[in-house]
């Protein structure tokens, strides 16, 4: 087998691989190492070792795994975590032809062009967001109290006892939500801190007396509807409600924000005993019972 050593590499430059000619089989990975080992051909061979100029790399926010490279050579770059900031993408501020495998991530690679290359890591600040009786989540579900611009929130109100999510009150921030009626939205990050209050309606009760009401307990605004109970030997004669509470003939009303209580009133049938004689109504009908004010006519 045949060895050869590269000499040592003139000042600002680095070995960069074989020029090989009469050698068939040699992998790219043989022709970049020193030294380089082969059998040798029955014919003429020629080795000739390559160096390239070893350029600076200039990272700033960031750090690189190497302070210098030569062309072709791959380079892997990190973002420092800065209190306050998410990473945003990288900005190739000199180079020839850099590309990044991924700019948007704040660890990635490139390969190294025939020239000096900077770069910078660029942030955008955190932005705060305070949530009254809420949570505000990323897009992968997590929960989050900060969230840089442009980002897409969502928010979920919470669920409480006694209350109806009513809306999304914005309390400060320049912020625009998908729907401010639903209990669960979204918005698109400001640059700036945003506050939001989850707004409810109070379910209130409504208790009855000789009636139902459908539904029996509502928030503010709901029309309720109110039906009298069947009562043998009493007849429906009006409502009672409280105070600010008017139903109409057919029974509803709309609900007020606060309790209601509801009774139905009856007038009571009495009844009529005649000793040799008949009792009829108005229209002549024998009756033997009548609700008081009723005219009697005894024959």
């Amino acid at each position: 087998a045949i060895v050869a050593t590269a000499d040592s590499a003139p000042a600002g430059q680095k070995f960069s691989h074989w020029e090989v000619t009469g050698v068939d089989g040699l992998t790219k990975e043989q022709l970049e190492n020193v030294p380089l080992e082969f059998t040798m051909p029955r014919g003429e061979v020629t080795l000739k070792a390559v160096f390239k100029t070893l350029h600076k790399i200039d990272v700033k926010f960031s750090t690189a795994d190497k302070d210098t490279a030569i062309e072709g050579e791959t380079v892997k770059i990190t973002a420092e975590s800065r209190e306050g900031y998410v990473f945003d993408h990288w900005e190739v501020s000199y180079g020839n032809n850099v590309t990044l495998e991924d700019a948007n991530k704040a660890e990635t690679t490139f390969t190294m062009p025939d020239s000096m290359v900077v770069l910078t890591a660029r942030y955008k600040a955190l932005q705060s967001i305070t949530l009254e009786k809420g949570k505000a989540y990323d897009a992968g579900g997590e929960e989050i109290t900060t969230a840089k611009k442009g980002t897409e929130v969502t928010i979920q109100a919470d669920d409480l006892d006694g209350k109806v999510f009513d809306h999304w009150k914005i309390v400060s921030g320049n912020v625009t939500l998908e729907d401010a009626d639903k209990a669960k939205t979204t918005f698109t990050m400001p640059a700036e801190p945003i506050s939001l209050e989850a707004v409810y309606n109070t379910i209130h009760n409504i208790d009855t007396t000789f009636c139902t009401a459908d539904p029996a307990s509502a928030i503010v605004g709901t029309e309720i509807t109110v039906t009298a109970d069947e009562r043998p030997g009493y007849v429906f004669d009006r409502w009672e409600a409280s105070d600010g509470v008017e139903l109409t003939e057919d029974g509803k009303f709309t609900m007020p924000d606060h309790d209601v209580t509801i009774e139905a009133k009856y007038k009571q049938y009495h009844s009529i005993e005649v000793s040799k004689g008949v009792a009829t109504d108005a229209e002549g009908n024998p009756i033997s019972s009548a609700l008081e004010g009723t005219e009697i006519w005894i024959e």
